[in-house]
């Protein structure tokens, strides 16, 4: 029997229970009082409003058993299914929180101020020079060969061209292309003379002949120097090699026989116009050049 039946039934007894009461007051044939009719009916209306309040009271305490009732099934259940244990986040490879955190602020740092250095004193290079200063040199052109003790420069006659087999003197130095006594030092055989000297042939710059001495063999002393067509290496006698005897002091020595470029005449006589010859070197005679 359910619990709405059960509460349906007292109700009924209730009510039954006040009719008997009130057919009781009324006896048959007799007049009802008044006052005892109130009275039934007072009674009738408390016991039927205590039937209701009771019945109330009886479904809410059931409703609310039933709903405890349902709270602790649900409870029994919840405990019963195991927790989803949920995976906390994998570390990172670096061993870092998952979650970057915010690097602090760097304040700016002030650049170190430059101080200007001190000037380095320049050094100065010696200037290359474009002249031989030793045996071995690469070519030079247009150089003036001036003999030392004399003073004068290597020269041909006149201002214009040579001539073959004309002679070589030597006059006042002139650099300028309108005279002739510039010479270019064609070194043709590298490291071929003595102690690793290069070998060279001395070409007039303005027409182009070289210093020679008659013949092919090696020159005699006072041989005279003269111009011919270039013929370098071993089979005429118009290379040259130097030998350095003090700083741009040099001999200028004839590869065959080994003489020295001299100045006719007496140490230090010869004046313009005298005649160049191979000799016996010598510290003494006018056998020092330099260039220039």
């Amino acid at each position: 029997m359910s619990d709405q039946e059960d509460v349906e039934r007292q109700r009924r007894r209730r009510v039954s229970l006040a009719n008997a009461f009130d057919r009781r007051a009324w006896q048959r044939g007799e007049k009802p009082k008044v006052p005892a009719r109130i009275l039934a009916g007072g009674v009738a209306l408390v016991v039927v409003a205590a039937a209701v309040f009771g019945a109330g009271v009886l479904i809410s305490y059931q409703q609310g058993r039933k709903d405890k009732e349902r709270q602790q099934k649900a409870a029994l259940n919840q405990r019963a299914t195991p927790a989803v244990a949920v995976p906390a986040p994998s570390a990172s490879p670096s061993g870092t929180s998952a979650s970057p955190s915010r690097s602090p602020r760097r304040e700016p740092v002030a650049a170190p101020r430059r101080t200007s250095a001190t000037p380095r004193a320049k050094t100065k290079r010696a200037a290359k020079s474009r002249f031989p200063t030793g045996p071995k040199f690469s070519t030079t052109t247009g150089v003036l060969l001036r003999n030392v003790m004399t003073g004068l420069c290597a020269d041909l006659p006149g201002a214009g061209k040579g001539q073959e087999q004309g002679r070589v003197e030597q006059g006042t130095c002139d650099r300028s292309t309108k005279d002739n006594q510039r010479w270019d030092l064609v070194v043709n055989q590298p490291g071929a003379g003595p102690g690793g000297a290069d070998l060279f042939s001395i070409r007039n710059a303005k027409d182009g002949y070289c210093m020679d001495v008659w013949g092919t063999d090696p020159p005699e002393p006072s041989a005279q120097v003269t111009q011919w067509p270039c013929y370098p290496g071993a089979t005429d006698n118009q290379m040259w090699y130097l030998e350095r005897k003090a700083s741009g002091r040099f001999w200028i020595r004839n590869h065959k026989g080994g003489l020295c470029l001299d100045v006719a005449g007496g140490t230090g006589a010869g004046g313009s116009g005298a005649q160049l010859t191979t000799f016996g070197c010598s510290l003494n005679d006018d056998h020092l050049w330099s260039f220039a």
